[in-house]
């Protein structure tokens, strides 16, 4: 089905796009409506038809338009295939709304809290919605598996809102996403009410590039279920010039931690095509294992999401695999001497090109820079869920990003691919947003040294000002990665034990609570300008042999790099054989006494305790 305008097609019980073949197509801004179980009854009105009514995609099944937007609505469920906003791949992109359990023409006469929106497209892991905003509902579910595998549902959006009452969300982005409001819903949920929670149902939210959850729209799940947000590499690009083969491009952007850029949606070609300024570069794409089988290549040990993926089959006259992007130059690819690498032309198509020379070429590298800022509440309600931030380099968010769980452990992890492009650029964490993990255990890992919870600091003291950023509760509080981690609140109430395993704590605010104890392994260092504890022999400090405890800060910049301070310890301090402590006698000043926060004064620990 083809048209210049609007296309709408109703049914009074289910939808079916029975084979591959089939195409709803509309051109230009047209727009396409599938609506099941919905009576079209030449129009006035449209009526209730049937409450089972489904939407079902066969796979390699499209509804497209040009740059309008896409409705896909069933009373049941949704198995989608390709729902594709932006079919001519310009820079205008339609938004697309899909519903599962959807109320009908009469609203609410249908709706009967069941229907999931499913994964349909069976061949390769290309998009099952392309589009700038997205707006998804059901009843059951939002994705079969959890976010990366087969039965995931794959976007290509710049915006996200979804809600389910029930079941799983699993949604894979192959670029960026913000979570954010659109059509009516704010933020992802799982609303399932206090009396159905089942503890099972999970939130798992994976993108390639930056993972936005954007002021005022959380992501909260109420069934008590795990939230995995993780932005897990790809979406930083270099131009690297010079004379390269393909296989030599390869092993130099493996050298660099990188690949040569794969390229999986129109906006991620322009990006690219403007970081290429014009020049003919490599771009990631081979057919050198299978004539005709194009895919994306990762030449690295540890290889990033897009090695393997099928995105093209056969020459010229083939057909894009799995609903995946491509951009061709009309007649490419043609195999021309046994061409099987692919290169961007100065205008941003592509060519075939032979693996080895004469012909070289400069080539634009993709590497792992990929960050997840919270600047909303992200919460799980009615169970012991665990939350889990993941980003290839940092995890940032504002005073709004609290981390909220009820009794479930709050995992933060910044390098996730333990990358090195440059000094401190490798992952941070920046959160200003409380974190309460009831009796779980939070578990912070960083490689940068700038890392902090907790904004707030007086540069002439050291020390925090703020209760933002504070740890309110947790049975444990392990810091893992090599970076160091300011504990800059104030209001770190939190009663468990902590365990320095690698890298620097820094407690410039204060932990307000007496109770576990603080213990420094080898090769980990403690310091600050803060307070531990609440009372006398309120919380002790245990440094192992190897463990260091030295007063003050350590220099954003570099670890090594120490400036001394007072760290108050409301408990015993204890060394083991081989503990260091560690002080600096740089003037007869105490502590930062400069007002810049400069090392030109001594350390001093006050231990209100045994030694």
């Amino acid at each position: 089905i083809d048209g210049d305008g609007n296309i709408y097609l109703y049914a009074g019980d289910t939808i079916d796009l029975a084979a591959a073949t089939v195409v709803v197509s509309a051109d230009a801004s047209g727009t396409v409506l599938l609506s099941a179980g919905s009576h079209f009854n030449n129009s006035s009105p449209i009526q209730d038809g049937n409450s089972g009514g489904d939407v079902l995609m066969t796979s390699g099944s499209v509804a497209r338009s040009e740059d309008g937007d896409i409705t896909v609505l069933a009373p049941n469920n949704v198995q989608l295939s390709i729902v594709n906003a932006n079919s001519d791949g310009d820079a205008v992109l339609g938004d697309v709304i899909v519903t599962a359990d959807y109320a009908g023409p009469n609203p609410g006469a249908l709706s009967d809290n069941t229907g999931a929106i499913s994964d349909n497209l069976l061949s390769g892991e290309g998009p099952n919605i392309v589009g700038d905003q997205a707006a998804l509902r059901a009843g059951t579910g939002i994705g079969d598996g959890v976010a990366g595998a087969a039965t995931d549902i794959n976007v290509a959006l710049n915006t996200l809102a979804a809600v389910t009452g029930s079941g799983d969300i699993n949604v894979m982005d192959v670029e960026w996403l913000t979570i954010a409001a659109f059509n009516g819903l704010s933020g992802v949920t799982i609303t399932n009410t206090p009396t159905n929670d089942s503890g099972l149902d999970d939130i798992t939210i994976v993108t390639r590039a930056d993972l936005t959850v954007s002021a005022g729209n959380p992501i909260t799940n109420d069934d008590g279920g795990d939230i995995t947000l993780r932005a897990e590499g790809g979406g930083g690009y270099q131009l690297i010039l010079g004379s390269f083969t393909f296989p030599q491009a390869q092993a130099d952007a493996a050298a660099r931690d990188g690949y040569v850029a794969t390229i999986r949606s129109a906006a991620e070609n322009a990006l690219v095509a403007g970081i290429a300024g014009g020049a003919e570069v490599w771009i990631g794409a081979t057919d050198a294992a299978s004539e005709g089988a194009w895919l994306w290549w990762d030449e690295r040990t540890t290889p990033g999401p897009d090695k393997g993926i099928p995105f093209w089959s056969g020459f010229a006259a083939g057909s894009t695999v799995g609903g995946e992007y491509n951009n061709w130059a009309a007649g490419q690819p043609d195999n021309d001497a046994d061409q099987d690498a692919a290169y961007m032309q100065a205008d941003g198509t592509w060519n075939d090109w032979a693996t080895t020379g004469p012909l070289t070429r400069p080539y634009v590298l993709e590497f792992a820079d990929a960050d997840v800022i919270v600047n909303a509440a992200v919460t799980v309600s009615g169970g012991t869920g665990a939350i889990t931030l993941e980003a290839d380099t940092d995890v940032t968010g504002d005073a709004a990003g609290d981390i909220t769980t009820a009794d479930g452990n709050v995992t933060i992890t910044a390098d996730l691919d333990d990358s090195s492009f440059a000094p401190n650029v490798n992952g941070t964490i920046h959160l200003d947003g409380n974190i309460t993990a009831g009796t779980g255990t939070v578990t912070l890992s960083l490689a940068d040294c700038d890392g902090y919870l907790g904004s707030g600091l007086n540069l002439a003291t050291g020390r925090g000002t703020s209760p933002d950023g504070s740890i309110v509760s947790a049975s444990q509080v392990i810091k893992s990665g090599l970076g160091a981690l300011r504990l800059n609140g104030t209001n770190n109430a939190y009663t468990g034990t902590t365990t320095v395993n690698a890298g620097a704590l820094i407690v410039n605010g204060e932990i307000t609570t007496d109770g576990g104890a603080i213990t420094v392994g080898t090769g980990a260092l403690l310091g600050g300008n803060g307070r531990i504890g609440a009372g006398i022999a309120g919380r002790d400090v245990q440094v192992n042999a190897g463990g260091t405890l030295d007063p003050g800060d350590v220099d954003p910049g570099n670890c090594a790099i120490h400036y001394p301070g007072l760290l108050t310890v409301n408990g015993d301090v204890t060394f083991a054989i081989g503990g260091i402590f560690r002080v600096q006698l740089n003037s007869l000043n105490a502590g930062v006494d400069s007002g810049t926060y400069t090392p030109d004064g001594y350390d001093q620990l006050d231990a209100r305790g045994m030694v």
